[in-house]
C-alpha cells in the first residue's frame, strides 16, 4: 500500500512538471540595432528572435524612448529568411534598418523577399 502511495506521488509530480513545462517560453531576443525618434519619446528596436528549433526572425518594435527591451515578437515588423532564400547574418538576422523620418514616422528597410509574418502600417504611437 505504501509503494502505491509513493508511485502515485511521483506520477502526479511528473504530470505537474509536464504541464508546467509546456507553457514555458524558450525564446530569446538579441538587439542588433536601435534608433531614437527625433523627439526622443520613442525608440525603434531591431532584434533577432530565436525560439527553440524555429528559424530566427528579425523584428522591429517601437518602445518608449527609455523603454525596456521587447520580450515578444516585433510590434511593427517580423520576418524570417524563408528557409535560406534571403541572405542572413551569423545570428540569422536579415539586413533590416529602422530609420525615423520624423517623430511619428518610421521607415523600415528590409530585403526584397523575406517572409513577413507581421507588418503594421497604422501603429498608433
Amino acid at each position: 500500500m505504501k509503494l502505491r502511495g509513493i508511485a502515485g506521488f511521483f506520477a502526479v509530480a511528473a504530470q505537474f512538471l509536464l504541464l508546467t513545462s509546456c507553457g514555458s517560453s524558450s525564446c530569446a531576443n538579441v538587439v542588433i540595432g536601435d534608433s531614437i525618434a527625433l523627439d526622443e519619446e520613442h525608440r525603434a528596436v531591431v532584434f533577432v528572435r530565436t525560439c527553440g528549433a524555429d528559424a530566427p526572425s528579425t523584428n522591429v518594435s517601437i518602445t518608449p524612448g527609455t523603454g525596456r527591451m521587447p520580450s515578444d515578437t516585433g510590434n511593427v515588423f517580423s520576418a524570417d529568411g524563408d528557409r535560406g532564400m534571403v541572405k542572413a547574418g551569423a545570428k540569422g538576422e536579415l539586413a533590416v534598418k529602422a530609420v525615423w523620418l520624423d517623430s511619428k514616422l518610421l521607415r523600415v528597410e528590409y530585403p526584397a523577399m523575406p517572409v513577413c509574418s507581421s507588418l503594421r502600417l497604422n501603429l498608433k504611437i
